[in-house]
């Protein structure tokens, strides 16, 4: 189709004709190939189509469950991760509850105990305090009491009862006491049992031997023993008229080792005398006063200044 000449009187109306020939020439070729194209479809294309479109919802269906499954899935996470606070929470407050009931068990355990101590301490004090007596026999010569307490534990011996038959010296939780009638010398300790500890008999330098009995029984007034005292927890000092049997009555200082069993003569002029008193310890020495002079002695009957 000629292009009409610009210099033509109706030029306009021409450009008009020929744009509207060519619209309507364009529209009858698009329905002709619109046309062929419908008509080459057959039933398969078709049924592929109407397949392509299912398949096509299908994944859309599917690819929402997806979503709205991974979009469950983590509301799943997300409360089970609260849950999981929630039990660290509840298992950390169950855990510091179990602390506090803990520290209120100790402290109530602690001031129980605080309590229990007072109370055996207040007890123990008044047990301490308390003044307890023992009724002891001496061989089969006479019963005495004993009057003692405890202390840390441990009897501590006070007093003896009946004094005016007996001589008596305490230390600690041994006592020793004589008979001033029969001279028997009795060793007590801690368990309460009376131990005879007299000297039974003398061998002289002769090797002759004089009982007690013999001696007493022959000499009038004759001191075995008198003033037992306690040098130290191993020694016991006494006044006897050993080694001499005879009426002069002269006076003279033993030992008796107690551990060993041992009696020992005090050969020494300045311990010897009529009269003879055996007086309080000093620092493990002994006073002993001998004819108005007095004396310190340690446990192996040696003078000391």
């Amino acid at each position: 189709m000629a292009k009409p000449s610009i210099f033509s009187e109706n030029y306009g109306g021409n450009m008009k004709k020929r744009r509207r020939k060519r619209i309507i020439l364009f529209l009858i070729i698009f329905v002709a190939v619109g046309s062929v194209l419908f008509l080459s479809f057959n039933d398969k294309n078709i049924d592929n189509i109407r397949a392509g479109i299912k398949n096509f919802a299908i994944f859309k269906e599917r690819e929402n469950d997806n979503k709205v499954a991974e979009k469950n899935e983590e509301n799943i996470k997300e409360n089970n991760i609260k849950e999981e606070n929630t039990q660290k929470n509840d298992a950390e407050k169950v855990k510091a509850d179990e602390i506090i009931d803990d520290t209120e068990k100790k402290v109530d355990i602690e001031e129980d105990i605080k309590e229990d101590e007072a109370i055996k301490k207040g007890n123990d004090e008044k047990e301490n305090n308390e003044l307890k007596s023992e009724y002891i026999g001496l061989g089969r010569e006479m019963m005495i009491t004993l009057n003692y307490k405890i202390l840390n534990g441990k009897k501590e011996f006070i007093s003896i009862d009946q004094e005016q038959e007996i001589e008596s010296d305490i230390l600690g939780n041994m006592a020793v006491i004589n008979i001033t009638k029969s001279q028997n010398t009795y060793l007590i300790k801690e368990d309460f049992t009376a131990v005879d500890i007299t000297k039974p008999d003398y061998i002289s330098t002769k090797k002759k031997t004089f009982t007690k009995e013999y001696v007493l029984g022959n000499y009038e007034d004759y001191v075995w023993c008198k003033s037992p005292k306690f040098v130290d927890e191993n020694t016991i000092v006494y006044v006897s008229g050993l080694p001499w049997i005879n009426s002069k009555k002269n006076l003279y200082i033993w030992t008796y080792k107690i551990n060993e069993g041992i009696y020992t003569f005090i050969n020494n002029s300045k311990l010897s005398g009529k009269e003879i008193i055996i007086g309080e310890r000093d620092n493990n020495l002994i006073k002993i006063q001998v004819a108005g002079k007095d004396y310190k002695v340690d446990k192996n009957g040696i003078i000391k200044k």
